[in-house]
């Protein structure tokens, strides 16, 4: 029976002390006050030296223990970057109806509903749940609105330090229309989101090489082209949900390391019809991937995706959880958790996958963020 065995004792050293057999009895003194893996994960890998034990045995058998040592090629960092959005925030007034309504018709609804939203504060809010250490950028109206939207954001385990309230303007609004079958309608007044600058950004964070940064179409161009060139210059990822589509200029575009879209946006920012079918999504994608960014994915509903890199363009399966209740705040949700993917080390065909996963569970309830609920973490990988 062994005795006194210290937690900090390496695997190795518990085989080798295993094979004295009955009656041994073990002392181990280590001048380490860690447990055993924490040195694995220390910055400086080159650095790594053999641990030093003093170890009394007493045993009926002759034992031999020899030296464990690490070798620095067995060593893995793993830091975990943070999510950070540059985005829109919105105060969401959504509509449920039987039905859409046709240009010129009026319908009654069957139930009103206010909750946060904003395509930029939905991102955040999943990559928070997805994991992530998620830090919003972006702006709020001096109005009851904008309050409550910085209290709702930081409940769902964003940092909002860098949320400004702007006096002079109203709250981001967002009138949604949602029918029986899941389909959306929204209009947007984008108030105090239409004054963020990249400035703000840039003032409010410092970035590293492995923290995420993460833009959409529903702040001004000019925000967005300034934050890509900061954050690239800094060596974070940028991941681009131009949606909607702005303009966006080629020396950007080339900075993005994931741009994302629709079909209907994918359509858009190419000048051509919405993809039709997979395959000809495949063929958008790797057009889009041409025009400097990195990465591409672009979004079908019901059909999965396409995702497109330099090595490949695949399309990739829907993951159909149950029943469709509200889409609102799906791609959101896939975006969101994607970046907190990245952050946690995944490679883009996972990161892709875990998105793909967080769209098709925020489906199963209704509202944006309010569906998040039931997304779960992403694991790291070394």
């Amino acid at each position: 029976m062994l005795k006194g065995i210290n937690p900090l004792m390496t695997p190795e050293l518990l085989t080798a002390l295993a094979r004295m057999g009955h009656g041994a009895t073990v002392a181990v003194h280590t001048q380490e006050a860690r447990p055993y893996g924490c040195d694995l994960l220390t910055k400086g890998v080159a650095d790594l030296r053999p641990r030093a034990r003093i170890l009394t045995v007493r045993s009926r058998s002759p034992v031999t223990i020899h030296p464990v040592t690490t070798h620095p090629t067995e060593a893995k960092e793993l830091i975990m970057g943070r999510v950070i959005v540059v985005g829109s925030i919105n105060q969401d007034i959504t509509v449920t109806v039987d039905r859409l309504p046709q240009p010129g018709e009026t319908l009654s609804g069957t139930s009103t509903t206010y909750r946060l939203g904003g395509k930029g504060a939905n991102q955040a809010a999943a990559a928070a749940h997805g994991g992530a250490a998620a830090v919003f950028v972006g702006r709020v109206g001096g109005d009851p609105s904008g309050i409550t939207l910085r209290e709702e954001l930081g409940a769902h385990g964003v940092d909002v330090s860098a949320l400004r309230t702007d006096e002079e303007v109203t709250s981001g609004i967002a009138f949604i229309t949602v029918s029986t079958t899941g389909e959306n309608t929204i209009i947007l007044d984008a108030g105090a989101n239409g004054r963020l600058t990249g400035r703000q950004a840039v003032d409010a964070v410092a970035l590293t090489e492995h923290d995420v940064v993460v833009l959409q179409g529903e702040i001004p161009s000019s925000a967005n082209e300034e934050v890509i060139s900061w954050a690239h210059g800094a060596g974070a990822r940028v991941v681009l949900n131009l949606a909607p589509v702005r303009p966006v200029s080629p020396r950007a575009l080339a900075d993005v390391d994931v741009l994302v879209v629709n079909e209907t946006e994918c359509g858009l920012v190419l000048d051509a019809p919405p993809p039709g079918t997979a395959a000809a999504a495949a063929a958008a994608a790797a057009k889009l991937r041409n025009r400097g960014p990195a990465r591409v994915l672009v979004t079908l509903g019901p059909d999965g995706a396409v995702r497109a890199s330099a090595d490949e363009v695949t399309h990739v399966a829907a993951i159909d959880l149950g029943p469709v209740v509200d889409t609102t705040g799906a791609g959101d949700a896939c975006v969101g958790v994607l970046a907190a993917a990245l952050a946690a080390g995944c490679d883009f065909p996972q990161a892709v996958a875990e998105g793909m996963r967080a769209g098709s569970t925020a489906v199963l309830s209704a509202g944006a963020a309010a569906s998040y609920a039931g997304i779960a973490p992403v694991e790291p990988r070394l």
